[in-house]
């Protein structure tokens, strides 16, 4: 795997050197040390880059998680007054039948 990436920089030092003719930076000359290290720090940056959007992209998830949470709590909320309502409503319904039936 170290010899693949290796391997990989090369190429892309070379692609800087043939293709882009990128071969001096401020009329001096670029090592192949030195555009190496430049490769590796852009794609470090690319790296951060991608970390940086997935780390948003699970805040953003779990913002809609809590938003979710948040709906069903209020659900289960309402549930409850209902269920309250529903027994008090039975409960003076049998109390009025029990009336009725004393007549």
């Amino acid at each position: 795997m170290v010899e693949r990436e290796f391997n990989q920089l090369l190429e892309s030092a070379s692609y800087l050197s043939h293709q882009l003719d990128f071969n001096y930076a401020n009329d001096d000359p670029i090592s192949l040390g030195r555009a190496l290290e430049w490769i590796i720090k852009l794609q470090e940056k690319a790296v951060k880059e991608k970390h940086v959007q997935h780390l948003m992209m699970i805040g953003e998830a779990q913002r809609g998680v809590i938003a979710y949470q948040t709906h069903v709590s209020e659900l289960l909320g309402k549930i409850q007054t209902y269920k309250e309502t529903h027994s008090k409503l039975i409960k003076s319904r049998s109390q009025r039948s029990g009336d009725c039936d004393a007549l």
